[in-house]
């Protein structure tokens, strides 16, 4: 797993995305691609502040 991507959206969000190279060795590669797929998932975060 790796950070592809890391950014603050404004002053109070951050983004980051996150990449994986997947090969699960229970899947027929006859049907799906040898070398695999790739995972990617992205979130974000906000700041809040409370007086």
């Amino acid at each position: 797993m790796r950070i592809s991507q890391a950014y603050a959206q404004d002053a109070g969000t951050a983004v980051v995305t996150l990449t994986a190279r997947s090969q699960p060795p229970f899947l027929p590669w006859g049907i799906l691609p040898s070398g695999g797929f790739t995972l990617t998932a992205t979130g974000s975060a906000a700041v809040t502040s409370r007086p």
